[in-house]
Order: C-alpha cells, then sequence, then structure tokens
C-alpha cells in the first residue's frame, strides 16, 4: 500500500461514525453494539468496518482493506474522531469528549464547540485544536426503497502547526433513527473526498437469539 493509501485510510477512519441499531433505541443514547458491520465505498475502493468495542459513548472499529485490518480507530458519538492508529502511525485528537452529546436528540441549528490538543506520530507535544459541530439541515436518502430522514451535520476542525493553521471539514448525512452517517464529505487542503455506504449489517439483539437484518445498498 502506497503512503498516499495509507493516508486515506487514516483520513477515512477519522470520521467512520457508523453506528447502527434498532430503531427503538433513545436517539439520545449511544445506539452502537459491537460486531455492527459496514460496507462502503471511498477512493474507488471497498472497505469493510466492523465494531469490536463499546464504552459509553466511545467505539472502537477495525477498517479492513481486502480482508485485512489496516487502521484501529475510536470515535465518540459517532460524531467525533478520538484516535486512530495505522502500523506505527497514530492520531489523537484529546478533548473534552461530553461536549457533543448537547446534540442529542438532534435538531437543526443546534451546535458545539471543542478545545483541545492533538496530537500524531508525526508531531512531538500537542498541537491547538479547536472544532466545531453544526446541525445545518435535514434531508432523505433511500435504502432498497425505503426513505430515510437524516440530519447534515458539519464538522469544522482547525490545528496549529508548526507550519501554520491547518484546517478540515466533514459533512454527514446522518440518520438519527439509526445512529449512522450514511455518507460523508470531506475536504482538506482543498481537495475532497465523498464515503458512501453501501451495506450495513446489524447484529441480533443480546437478549434474543442472534439475528443480523441487512440493509442493503444505499442509493445515493
Amino acid at each position: 500500500m502506497t503512503a498516499t493509501a495509507r493516508a486515506i485510510i487514516v483520513l477515512l477512519s477519522a470520521l467512520l461514525a457508523a453506528s447502527c441499531a434498532p430503531a427503538a433505541a433513545p436517539s439520545d443514547e449511544n445506539p452502537l453494539r459491537p460486531g455492527l458491520r459496514v460496507t462502503l465505498k471511498a477512493f474507488g475502493n471497498i472497505y469493510a468496518a466492523e465494531v469490536s468495542e463499546v464504552h459509553g459513548g466511545y467505539s472502537t472499529w477495525n477498517l479492513k482493506w481486502e480482508g485485512r485490518v489496516v487502521t484501529v480507530y475510536k470515535v465518540y458519538r459517532g460524531i467525533f474522531p478520538i484516535f486512530g492508529r495505522e502500523g506505527e502511525s497514530f492520531y489523537h485528537n484529546q478533548v473534552d469528549v461530553s461536549l457533543p452529546d448537547p446534540l442529542f436528540p438532534l435538531e437543526v441549528g443546534k451546535e458545539v464547540s471543542l478545545e483541545g490538543l492533538f496530537e500524531s506520530s508525526k508531531t512531538e507535544g500537542g498541537a491547538p485544536l479547536w472544532a466545531q459541530v453544526v446541525v445545518q439541515g435535514e434531508a432523505e436518502i433511500s435504502i432498497k426503497g425505503r426513505k430515510i430522514p437524516v440530519f447534515l451535520i458539519e464538522v469544522s476542525i482547525e490545528r496549529q502547526g508548526e507550519t501554520g493553521s491547518h484546517w478540515e471539514s466533514r459533512t454527514l448525512w446522518y440518520s438519527q433513527e439509526l445512529g449512522f452517517s450514511l455518507k460523508t464529505e470531506y475536504q482538506q487542503g482543498g481537495e475532497r473526498f465523498t464515503v458512501r455506504v453501501l451495506s450495513v449489517d446489524v447484529p441480533g439483539s443480546q437478549s434474543g437469539p442472534p439475528t443480523r437484518r441487512n440493509l442493503g445498498t444505499v442509493m445515493i
């Protein structure tokens, strides 16, 4: 895998907030459960991701490419990236992650601001980090003929480094019912990337027989 491909995977993992659960889950609680699997397409490649651990608002994911785990990453509430590692490379956003909770249940106009430190394998010490999360609007996405309402959530991150300020933004098509970003657009350094969900495999309730509900292909 080239250095460019590795960088793309790290970027991709940073906002893979793929969380899905039965619709009965309260909208102000984290619906993620271990075992959830997602297939997605980005940069012309097909990736698979699976939730390996959930602790409070944190979820830990394994991202696979061509059948092997290439990145392990942690996300808070399916919205804000906390940590990612690929081989010897890593990043870590140190913020007060309790702050995104006022966004739930989601409503247009809600927003939160975050401050903290950014660390990575390429930097020494922590660099100041600022972020803003805004619920900008509502839309719909169809999955196998089923129209799913989504919220458009904008995540803007700025960090100060040795070479100046670095800025990036992500727009999430986020289903509050499913707790899952069905489509994500990234903008960084003048470049744009789009991540599209192809399928979601939801583990059955722990209290009953193991079952799975496949949500099919996202038509965007």
